[in-house]
């Protein structure tokens, strides 16, 4: 087979050259197209100087293939932090569905317990706060096997979560806070409760999303800088070199 030497235009406008196998000059210009290389001349060994001009149309070209390959598979950390807010989001709408309640009390020395009830999303944005001075006890409030609790003062103001307390939960379940906050109101020293209570499946939802949103974070951060991405790049390429093995090892 012929073999051509061949000088070309890259896509950032250098000079490049070489040599190919190839059945004709029609040949080589077309595995040149191929590889976005704008032909200014063909020659094989033996012969004349080929003008490119009759086969190729003078357009703008584009990066090689391989340089295009490169350029798809280049780190986009900001894409990256985009994608971790909209898992940051995703918990928050799950983190709706069961707020975080909180009940704290506190007792200055000589006064009454004065209470509040928290209830914020994933147990840090607040959507609703209740207040109470004064309060003298409490009860516990049922419906369809839902509970909550209610604190009263010795003016019949009551105060009690928007939301029923969870059957699934995390923290404290509603008996062991109405226990906590009874024992607290029957002392008359100083002193401080805080107890609270979350919907489990929400909350575990909702913390795993969180987990990937921050590993998702970290990734963008380190690809940022060459020296960890290029790191992680040549772990993932042994990481699968060695499974490549491990499968042609196997007897089956």
């Amino acid at each position: 087979m012929p073999k051509f030497s061949w000088k070309g235009r890259g896509p950032n406008g250098q000079i490049v050259s070489g040599e190919t196998d190839a059945a004709s000059k029609e040949a080589v210009v077309e595995k040149l197209r191929d590889l976005r290389i704008m032909v200014m001349e063909v020659v094989e060994k033996s012969g004349d100087a080929y003008d490119s001009d009759r086969l190729l149309p003078q357009e703008p070209v584009m990066a090689p293939t391989q340089d295009k390959r490169a350029q798809d598979n280049r780190p986009r950390p900001f894409r990256g932090l985009l994608v971790a807010l909209v898992f940051v989001a995703v918990a928050f709408a799950v983190g709706t569905i069961g707020p975080v309640i909180t009940f704290e009390c506190n007792r200055e020395a000589g006064g009454g317990a004065d209470c509040t009830i928290h209830e914020r999303i994933l147990g840090i944005y607040p959507i609703h706060e209740q207040s109470l001075t004064r309060v003298t006890g409490l009860e516990v409030e049922s419906s369809d096997a839902k509970q909550r609790i209610v604190l009263h003062n010795a003016q019949g103001i009551t105060i009690r979560p928007n939301n029923w307390g969870p059957s699934s939960h995390l923290g404290k379940s509603t008996d062991t806070i109405a226990r906590s906050l009874n024992e607290f109101l029957a002392d008359s020293a100083p002193g401080h409760v805080r107890k609270w209570q979350g919907q489990k499946v929400p909350l575990m939802i909702a913390g795993i999303v969180l987990l990937l949103a921050a590993l998702i974070t970290g990734l963008s951060i380190l690809s940022m800088f060459a020296g960890p991405t290029k790191w992680i790049q040549k772990s993932a390429a042994n990481l699968a070199a060695e499974v490549e093995k491990r499968k042609g090892e196997l007897p089956f």
